[in-house]
């Protein structure tokens, strides 16, 4: 006796292409691939920003330079745009994420950042 209708196993009722890839699963693939690749700059050289790379050897990524550097110059740029135009509240933000951008613990700025914050005051 043979089944007839639903009660068929589905391999005889369907003709499956098993090449058939799921496009949500591979874009979940592909973006699980892409965010083991990228690297939050900012986030990894949080107060590292002004350093080159032979300053810095206590850490294994080092800031990429020189966007790194010019990041900084339009953020500095940015804040003293603000400045001029007596916007105080975001040009002390601006010149604030220079700071923590640039990092507190080098002997040597190459922003004039902290100079412009303190004349605000």
């Amino acid at each position: 006796w043979k089944l007839r209708g639903a009660a068929r196993p589905a391999w005889e009722v369907y003709d499956f292409d098993t090449r058939y890839v799921d496009p949500h699963i591979k874009a979940k693939e592909e973006a699980a691939e892409k965010a083991t690749r990228i690297r939050n700059v900012i986030a990894l050289c949080r107060g590292r920003f002004a350093l080159d790379s032979d300053d810095d050897d206590k850490h294994d990524f080092h800031p990429p330079q020189p966007q790194c550097r010019e990041f900084l110059s339009s953020l500095t740029q940015l804040g003293s745009l603000h400045l001029e135009k007596k916007n105080y509240s975001s040009a002390r933000k601006a010149f604030l994420e220079v700071l923590e951008l640039e990092g507190t613990s080098w002997p040597y700025s190459i922003t004039n950042a902290r100079t412009q914050l303190m004349n605000m005051y």
